[in-house]
């Protein structure tokens, strides 16, 4: 192997496509086997993907808040601004953070009465258009978010557009030997530098632990699968996944969590069987 060795899904995968050449050449007359084609089959143990709890998300949304409000200089209090904007957008949504970065104006459609945002095929890992609805809560916040950015660009004589991205740092800044300030607006392409200093910042923080921002798409779409009401394929359509990876690696449910569901089930089941009991003793008593 070049580096690592690959993973037992990996070989798998292979294994599956020699067998299924093999099968063809076979079929076709092309290979005659001396003796049946058997590839050996690892067994994959699916793991939990990480995710955040309820209460570390909340840790994470307090100090990057409480950054924000706390910095002065203007360039960093920017930055760390977004990065709550973000954060907050990601952990409503459980949308990749890297779709998100993707986003622009143009995608949102907050004026309708179901509001949602139109994912294009080139800024999703599916490479298809799908629809993703929002809360009317995000929805406002998305509001504020784009009148604050318009009203910059007004005051700061920058054109705003609708093909512009959603999460954009603004701040200001004073150029030497002139009056006034100028201001600066641009798309985030990274926050990582930003992130890794309010996680450090977190009482959960370990060393030589991954915090990568993706753990917050695991903690939605955990959150998700622990709603009785919603399927695996429900909740896979609206993350923009399959239903074997949610099934796989998102479901934490437990048998206890459906303990009054049984319950009602062991109930019904026995208010059936006595129903039958008494109605066979009827017609016993009839004939």
């Amino acid at each position: 192997y070049r580096g690592k060795a690959p993973n037992d899904i990996t070989l798998n995968r292979e294994n599956c496509a020699i067998r299924n050449f093999l099968n063809f050449c076979v079929k076709n007359h092309y290979l005659t086997p001396k003796r049946e084609i058997e590839l050996e089959h690892n067994e994959v143990v699916p793991n939990r993907r990480t995710a955040f709890s309820t209460e570390e998300m909340q840790e994470i949304l307090q100090r990057c808040r409480s950054n924000y409000e706390n910095t002065i200089k203007s360039d960093l209090r920017a930055e760390r601004k977004c990065l709550y904007e973000i954060v907050q957008f990601l952990s409503a949504t459980g949308m990749r953070d890297g779709s998100a970065l993707g986003l622009l104006w143009s995608d949102l459609y907050l004026g309708e009465v179901k509001p949602y945002i139109n994912m294009r095929a080139s800024n999703n890992k599916t490479r298809k258009y799908v629809k993703i609805a929002i809360s009317e809560a995000l929805r406002d916040k998305l509001r504020a978010y784009k009148e604050e950015q318009q009203k910059f660009c007004q005051e700061h004589s920058i054109d705003f557009s609708e093909d512009m991205s959603v999460f954009n740092v603004m701040h200001t800044y004073k150029r030497p030997k002139e009056d006034g300030t100028t201001g600066v607006i641009y798309p985030t392409k990274s926050f990582r530098k930003s992130w890794n200093y309010v996680i450090k910042q977190c009482s959960f923080y370990r060393e030589g632990e991954d915090y990568a921002p993706y753990r917050i798409r695991h903690y939605k779409i955990t959150s998700l699968m622990a709603r009785k009401e919603l399927s695996a394929e429900q909740v896979a359509k609206y993350c923009c996944t399959s239903p074997d990876m949610i099934k796989d690696f998102y479901d934490a449910t437990d048998t206890l969590d459906f303990a009054d569901e049984f319950a009602d089930a062991e109930k019904i089941s026995k208010e059936v069987t006595d129903e039958n009991i008494i109605n066979a003793d009827t017609k016993n008593d009839n004939i």
